[in-house]
């Protein structure tokens, strides 16, 4: 330390005798102030480690420093920050390869400007850059903040102007791009790549969806591996795509390619130009379509729009497969199907609703006919191949002869031009129609007779009067019971009202009992009796299953009085006489009985509908129509077993309806009231007070899902308590909330809840 003092001592002291000082020199350079030569030694300048450096107060601007740790070297003051000096070698050319040679594993490399992040003003706007400790790479245009280090992604890299790739591994090129998905793509101008592993390309485009690819312009992939390319399309959910302009895939796995079409169905397809297919499954091929229902096909253009049954599941009723063919002329647009097939096989061609296997629809329905109505089966020239399929159906085109050999002979085989079908049974290809008529008029005797069957005395004959005769020849000739005229007149049966209608007698496999339908001897004068004599029960002969016989009791007859009886009866046997009956007794009372032993007298038969069964059930009743005059009501059964329509009191209770209130209002709950949907904004709900009258009576609560708040539950204006056995401690509630489900039933004292 002395000898430092020493040497300061002097050098002052030289500074001060003259302009230039040398140490090992006798002759110091004249421009410069200090020259030491040495050829063993050098200036050792202050050495000390970089938080010494940066200790040092106030230094002076050009103050030198040797700094010994981090990046070592020479570091002077600017008179505003610590410079390092860099030497001429910082970069070397080694084995045809540029490298820095200074610290290789952390030195940041930057063309255009003096530091990595944005610099105040546009010097350095321009500029290129690798920021070693990310592995980043920027090159362009850049103003403002995007490539400073908070926004620099590992390993990320973005060319052009204006791009930010903020997340690893990041792409952006072009112009105004942001990438912030895990190793995601954006090139093109003003494209959002924000999805982990998304591509967005193009103008415009956003892919935000995980794995997602989104090209063109201003077309958006956000579903989870959804793809858009094209203009303004969106695939918005998992596994969608759109391709084209204006397409909207907005269901999982659902696809829109063209125009302006649309997929809003899980699983859905629409393909051509404004089609939508909303349906579960659904399909569409063409032009301005719509496939509502799940799994429904649709092709051509313009189809007939209906609203399905189930367009998330399978309806008989919804439709499987049309072919549109409708059109949009003069701007009027007309939908209609060429063909259709429901999802029960039912098929129309110029129908969308057909009610049958097959229903052909002509151009004007149930209008005048067109040239081109009806149906072309196959034309045929002969009918020489067998058929395949019992009813197969040819059109033979001219009339044709088979001839079985040569000569001709008698076995041969005509046939008339007409339709043809396989008749398999027959092993024969049968007629039709023919050009023979079934039927032949008598100019003579004004009459037209059936020539089928050939036996003449089984004619059918219609007289030009209006009259039928059937088996018999002579309708005209008055012959025993045959009057001429007869308006019905059936050979061996029945003859009601004298010259009207007329069926002679006739024996019914017995020799003993005569069946007598019908017996005019009291009817002479029109007097007020009617006799009836019909087989006796247990009656001998044949009886045939299923048969159906009736019987007028006359007036005198005590012990029936006057009745109307309907009877059955099989062939098991007589069985005590008939099986089943319907009677109607004087009183206009209507009894049912199953056989002659529950037969029920008149005396029994005091009620409307008297129905009488000891081995079943008596009443079943079904397919009762929904009512809709309002004061009509619901069909119930008593305590008693009585059947009747509800009226007043507790039968109304139950009743069942659905109601639905109304945003901004209260509600007041009736007993005609069952299932009742509560609406956003309903004030409160106001039900009938539980008591005697209505105990047993049950309201279903249904609270939507998007109420906002609470719904009070009240009963003539108060606050109505509703017990839930269900819940432990306070088991009582009073207000309704969004999606609240509750069935509550009336004690006679309270409201409990049933289910929930």
């Amino acid at each position: 330390m002395k000898n430092l003092y020493i040497l300061i001592i002097i050098l002052l002291s030289a500074l001060s005798a003259q302009a230039q000082v040398g140490i090992g020199t006798d002759t110091p350079d004249p421009s410069s102030i200090l020259d030491i030569e040495s050829t063993d030694g050098g200036i050792l300048i202050p050495r000390m480690d970089e938080s010494d450096r940066t200790a040092i107060a106030s230094p002076v601007q050009g103050l030198l420093v040797y700094q010994t740790n981090n990046e070592d070297g020479f570091y002077y003051f600017n008179g505003t920050i610590w410079i390092r000096l860099i030497s001429s070698s910082e970069f070397i050319s080694e084995s045809g390869v540029v490298h820095n040679t200074t610290d290789i594993a952390r030195d940041d490399f930057v063309f255009g400007s003096t530091q990595l992040n944005n610099m105040s003003g546009a010097s350095d706007d321009y500029r290129m850059f690798f920021d070693k400790g990310k592995g980043a790479f920027r090159v362009g245009y850049n103003d403002n903040t995007d490539w400073d280090n908070t926004n620099l992604g590992s390993f990320s890299m973005a060319m052009g102007r204006d791009n930010l790739a903020t997340s690893s591994y990041a792409i952006a090129l072009g112009y105004d791009n942001t990438v912030s998905g895990t190793a995601a793509t954006a090139l093109g101008y003003i494209n959002n790549s924000t999805g982990d592993y998304s591509v967005a390309m193009g103008r415009g485009t956003t892919a935000s969806g995980d794995h997602s690819i989104s090209a063109g312009i201003a077309s958006r992939a956000t579903g989870l591996n959804s793809i858009s390319i094209g203009n303004t399309s969106d695939a918005i959910a998992e596994n969608a795509i759109a391709l084209g302009r204006l397409n909207d895939a907005t269901a999982i796995n659902s696809t829109a390619i063209g125009f302006s079409n649309v997929a809003s169905g899980e699983n859905s397809f629409s393909l051509g130009n404004n089609n939508s297919s909303t349906g579960l499954g659904s399909f569409t091929l063409g032009n301005n379509l719509s496939s509502p229902s799940g799994s429904e096909m649709v092709v051509g253009t313009y189809n007939e729009r209906y609203t399905p049954v189930n367009a998330a599941g399978f309806d008989a009723a919804d439709r499987l497969f049309s072919v549109g063919n409708g059109s949009r002329l003069s701007g009027t647009t007309t939908f209609s199907n060429a063909f259709t097939i429901l999802k029960n096989s039912n098929t129309g061609i110029n129908t969308s609703s057909p009610q049958s296997s097959l229903d052909v629809r002509a151009v004007n329905h149930l209008g005048a006919v067109t040239a081109t109505d009806g149906v072309l089966v196959p034309r045929v020239i002969d009918l020489t191949i067998n058929g395949s399929e019992n009813g197969q159906l040819v059109f033979l085109n001219a009339d044709w002869v088979n001839t079985l050999g040569t000569p001709a002979t008698t076995d041969d085989i005509s046939y008339k031009e007409g339709f043809h079908y396989w008749n398999s049974t027959a092993s024969a290809w049968s007629p039709v129609n023919t050009d023979e008529s079934e039927w032949t008029y008598d100019s003579v005797n004004t009459r037209t007779t059936a020539n089928r069957p050939a036996d003449a005395g089984n004619d059918v004959v219609v007289t030009d009067a209006g009259a039928i005769y059937a088996n018999t020849d002579q309708p005209m000739i008055a012959n025993g019971d045959v009057y001429t005229n007869d308006k019905l007149f059936v050979n061996g049966a029945t003859t009601i009202n004298e010259g009207a209608l007329r069926v002679v007698r006739t024996n019914v496999n017995s020799s003993t009992n005569t069946f007598t339908m019908i017996d005019l001897s009291k009817l002479a004068g029109y007097g007020p009796k009617f006799t009836y004599r019909m087989a006796v029960e247990n009656f001998a002969g044949t009886r045939e299953m299923g048969a159906i016989v009736a019987r007028l009791v006359d007036n005198d007859d005590s012990s029936r009085s006057s009745k109307m009886d309907f009877v059955t009866y099989n062939v098991l046997g007589p069985r005590g006489g008939f099986q089943s009956g319907l009677m109607i007794n004087n009183r206009g009372y209507l009894a049912l009985f199953k056989e002659n032993s529950q037969d029920i007298d008149n005396d029994e038969a005091t009620h409307k509908v008297h129905i009488k069964d000891v081995d079943n059930d008596p009443l079943r009743i079904e397919g009762l129509q929904t009512s809709t005059a309002s004061t009509d009501r619901t069909l119930m059964i008593t305590d008693t077993g009585i059947v009747k329509l509800a009226s007043t009191g507790a039968e109304l209770n139950k009743t069942s309806s659905f109601e639905e209130t109304t945003s901004g209002a209260s509600y007041t709950a009736t007993l005609e009231d069952y299932t009742i949907r509560i609406v956003n904004a309903t004030t409160s709900i106001d039900l009938p007070a539980p008591a005697v009258s209505n105990k047993g009576k049950i309201f279903i609560l249904i609270a939507k899902n998007d109420i906002i708040g609470s719904v009070s539950i009240l009963s003539g204006g108060s606050v109505l308590n509703i017990t839930d056995d269900s819940l432990s401690g306070a088991n009582t509630f009073n207000t309704l909330m969004a999606s609240d489900r509750y069935t509550i039933q009336s004690t006679g004292t309270e409201y409990i809840v049933i289910s929930h």
